[in-house]
């Protein structure tokens, strides 16, 4: 189900070069052509060249909030909504244009330049910093379009032709967004605080993008104020649902660390806005787990600490969605697909795939669309949830099972020849290597550097490779990276490695604390 699922979201066009690698094959005009959540063909959707480009070069940009523009900012903010009298907008534009001239990557000064020129009748240049703003960050600024003094503006004559290209480039941004390879990547390293007795400021900088690999920009997707720590996509493919958390309460000692400010978000793939209000999780859980049922159905699971790495006493919650708030059930979570959230790892659970009939752990396994069996290499086991077939069923990646408790850290990524049962090593390493396939000749693949690689099945080589500072994954982003001994009595180190821990993160500002 999640092969077939993803294909909603992971359908790039191949047309030309590809922009994060060497990739240069067109789709092959036999291939069966991409489906979405509900199977029905779609062919790939190659959007069209933007006279404005959508999207963000890399996430850290977004990290103009605490940048040289900072206080200019401010001094604008402030003089757009001053405690007493009327807005000085004269003020507000000289203080954004200050802002910019410091810092040209600040979409909010950009944004409320564009209004304040509204505002002062300077209707001539109110396109440029519109465009910027909403080619930066459309989903974070549309929505003020519809409140003064922009439908007004929009309805007269000089408003015309920047509402053209707005409208211009709210396409652009869905049509790039809905075709592009979603990651969620951090705006800048993340650092755990020190262990505390409550729940502290800790947000993950991280958000959902999708990635456009015609252009090499990162179209933001959610807005958690960068606390996204991971997503899962629904089996219609109508929505995605994510995870966030904003703080943690730190354990010291060998103590689990705890996800505090927890909530849980759903996104219309069709619009790609909220279709409901985030929902907050009560309490302080170890482990929050999400999944679909039948009909859509979103299942919440949480679970206290049990020992450093165990979780107990689960509790399960269903999503009103009308109300936006989680309601306590006795449905359980028996999901085929399941994002598991702890404060140390973020991982995908899925369903061992009907095409393949093998054990739980298989030193081989017999795949059906072409009764071929295929023996491991001696020593390699793959897990239920370590089959990842092609939309074809022509090529299968397949992972093995690290055994960290007997200090075996690293897995191996398999490509095989389902015709043939012949295996291609891709690569070995202290990895999660989580896979998504992007089409029939192409898959994306974590590494064990926190970077993500795209490989070409036809030309058996990587064609591009992903890599973020703060670090980008499919799924989510975590504290640790790799796998974890999770035996207490193991005399094994548990190898958990923290990503980013020894750099200096910005301070968090007013984004902290949460209520």
């Amino acid at each position: 189900m999640a092969d077939r699922v993803t294909t909603v979201i992971l359908t790039l066009a191949l047309a030309g070069t590809v922009a994060c690698g060497s990739g240069k094959k067109k789709q092959q005009s036999g291939d069966p052509a991409p489906k979405p959540g509900n199977g029905e063909a779609k062919p790939p959707v190659t959007p069209p060249a933007p006279s404005v480009v959508v999207g963000v070069a890399q996430p850290k940009q977004f990290n103009y909030v605490y940048g040289k523009g900072k206080k200019a900012y401010e001094r604008a903010d402030k003089a757009a909504v001053p405690k007493s009298g009327e807005p000085d907008w004269a003020a507000v534009a000289a203080a954004c244009e200050e802002a910019l001239a410091a810092d040209a990557d600040h979409l909010d000064a950009a944004f409320l330049l564009a209004r304040a020129r509204v505002e002062t009748g300077k209707a001539a240049a109110v396109a440029e910093p519109l465009s910027q703003a909403l080619a930066g960050d459309y989903l974070a600024f549309a929505p003020a379009l519809a409140e003064a003094p922009w439908p007004a503006f929009f309805a007269s004559e000089a408003g015309a032709p920047v509402k053209a290209k707005v409208d211009a480039i709210a396409q652009s941004f869905l049509d790039r967004a809905k075709s592009g390879l979603f990651v969620v990547a951090r705006r800048t390293s993340f650092r755990p605080p020190k262990p505390k007795s409550r729940v502290q400021w800790a947000a993950t900088r991280a958000e959902l993008y999708s990635y456009d690999r015609e252009t090499e920009r990162y179209l933001r997707i959610t807005h958690t104020n960068h606390s996204l720590a991971g997503w899962l996509m629904a089996p219609s493919g109508d929505e995605l649902v994510y995870v966030a958390y904003s703080g943690v309460k730190v354990g010291a000692d060998g103590q689990p660390s705890l996800l505090g400010w927890p909530k849980i978000g759903v996104i219309d793939m069709d619009s790609l806005e909220p279709r409901t209000r985030d929902a907050r999780v009560k309490g302080t859980p170890r482990r929050i787990s999400v999944g679909y049922r039948a009909g859509d159905e979103l299942v919440v699971e949480t679970a206290a600490a049990d020992g450093r790495w165990a979780a107990s006493n689960p509790k399960t919650w269903v999503l009103d969605r009308g109300k936006g708030r989680l309601k306590k059930s006795d449905v359980p979570l028996d999901a085929a697909d399941v994002l598991r959230v702890d404060y140390d790892r973020v991982r995908l659970s899925r369903a061992q795939s009907p095409d393949v009939q093998a054990e739980a752990e298989a030193t081989s396994f017999r795949l059906l669309p072409t009764n071929i069996t295929v023996v491991m290499p001696a020593g390699e086991v793959v897990g239920a949830d370590g089959y990842y077939w092609s939309p074809d069923k022509v090529h299968l990646v397949v992972r093995t099972m690290p055994n960290p408790c007997e200090d075996q850290r690293e897995s191996t990524l398999y490509l095989i020849d389902a015709a043939t049962g012949k295996l291609k090593n891709i690569l070995r390493g202290v990895a999660s290597f989580e896979t998504r396939w992007v089409d029939n000749d192409h898959f994306v693949y974590e590494d064990d550097d926190g970077a993500l690689r795209l490989y070409d099945v036809e030309e058996r080589t990587q064609v591009g490779r992903l890599e973020i500072k703060g670090g980008i994954g499919l799924t989510g982003v975590a504290a640790g990276r790799g796998p974890v001994c999770t035996d207490p009595t193991s005399a094994v180190d548990p190898g958990l490695d923290t990503a980013g821990a020894d750099e200096q993160a910005p301070p968090e500002g007013d984004e902290g604390p949460q209520p």
